[in-house]
């Protein structure tokens, strides 16, 4: 009887454990929702294993994928061999970037930018997501914004934030602008 007691407090807790990341993922699926287009790339989730080891398997990455493409109205999917993290979001020069390397820095003379790695990759990934989807961007330029539409703009790394388990982060640069045609 012990035996089967422990079995069903172990059972209980995965599902517990489970449920969880249940929610998580449509949580985060449902407010991408709320996006005309969503571009994400590819990745192997699968090869991921080779450097986070079994921490992979335990988070929903792949549910979100999945759910991303039965879900959403309009998913872009990005090849993943779309060298996001080595391209220059500005000038498109590449270059290899190690994994411990967090700051993109563009080696172009004429470029020589400094991004997040993160935002560097995510900026290449809307880019040829909407190129794939025959979306022409312009880039108004540069402005200033007030605190307010500064404020505005971190809503949805609020709402992440307020989803427990997750931790979001944005690193927007202040005063660029992207309006799509």
């Amino acid at each position: 009887h012990n035996w089967e007691k422990t079995r069903l407090k172990i059972q209980k807790e995965f599902d517990n454990i489970n449920n969880i990341k249940e929610d998580i993922k449509n949580k985060i699926v449902h407010r991408l929702g709320e996006y005309q287009i969503v571009c994400y790339q590819d990745d192997n989730i699968k090869s991921w294993q080779r450097i986070w080891g079994r921490r992979i398997l335990e988070t929903s990455i792949g549910g979100i994928k999945s759910d991303i493409d039965k879900k959403i109205q309009t998913p872009v999917e990005v090849d993943r061999f779309f060298p996001s993290t080595k391209k220059c979001s500005e000038c498109g020069h590449e270059r290899k970037i190690d994994l411990d390397e967090r700051i993109y820095e563009c080696l172009n003379p004429k470029c020589q930018i400094k991004k997040d790695r993160d935002w560097n990759s995510s900026i290449n990934i809307k880019i040829e997501g909407l190129r794939i989807r025959n979306i022409r961007i312009v880039d108004t330029g540069r402005i200033d914004l007030k605190p307010v539409e500064i404020g505005s703009s971190t809503l949805d790394m609020e709402y992440f934030n307020g989803i427990p388990y997750v931790k979001a982060s944005s690193v927007k640069e202040t005063g660029s602008l992207t309006a799509l045609v």
